[in-house]
């Protein structure tokens, strides 16, 4: 098992400082250090995961079971939105109003693939986006081959992958300082009210 600082200096790539009063370690000595620090690591210099975190899988199948979920979602709402742009207008006055065409079939067609589609998002919340797609599907399977070609082109052309990692890169940084600013904030505080 790795200790804290073993951990937290090869996180942060600089060597721990050596004790006052000590003499440098040669490189033999620093090796062996290293080298220790590599337990920490997995063999290609990654950190490594305990099986137990998410049940025996690693964290990037997790993130990427949650990202289909969240792309499932989206998808949906993509649809809708298609749904509702396409739709031809139905005539609610005028002498066409009652009278029975192709035209206001589609209408109806869209209207109700739509509400339906909202109404079934609302019932149903994407938890696992595999399994939402395949209960739709057997609801309704226009509207499943439909979700399931959007997300896929989706994934594929339109969300922005670097995006995230930089956007959740970027969140992380600024978490940790707001995390550390708060802890100093409360440390000093809590020396101001002893002395006083």
């Amino acid at each position: 098992m790795c200790s804290i600082q073993n951990l937290s200096a090869s996180f942060v790539g600089v060597p721990r400082s050596s004790p006052r009063g000590r003499r440098p370690r040669d490189a033999s000595q620093s090796r062996r250090r290293f080298g220790s620090r590599r337990k920490c690591l997995s063999e290609d210099g990654k950190m490594f995961v305990p099986a137990g975190a998410f049940g025996g899988r690693s964290p990037e199948r997790r993130a990427s079971e949650m990202l289909n979920a969240m792309i499932t979602y989206v998808s949906a709402w993509i649809v809708i939105g298609q749904l509702e742009n396409v739709a031809p207008r139905r005539s609610l006055a005028g002498e066409d109003a009652n009278e029975r065409n192709e035209s206001n079939d589609e209408a109806q067609r869209v209207t109700t693939s739509h509400d339906f589609l909202l109404d079934y998002l609302e019932s149903n919340p994407v938890r696992d986006g595999d399994s939402w797609l395949t209960e739709l599907t057997k609801v309704n399977p226009t509207l499943g081959e439909r979700i399931g070609t959007v997300r896929v082109a989706y994934a594929s052309d339109d969300f922005e992958w670097k995006n995230v990692e930089k956007l959740c890169v970027k969140s992380m940084v600024v978490g940790n300082e707001t995390a550390m600013r708060e802890w100093i904030k409360g440390a000093t505080t809590a020396v101001t009210d002893a002395s006083t």
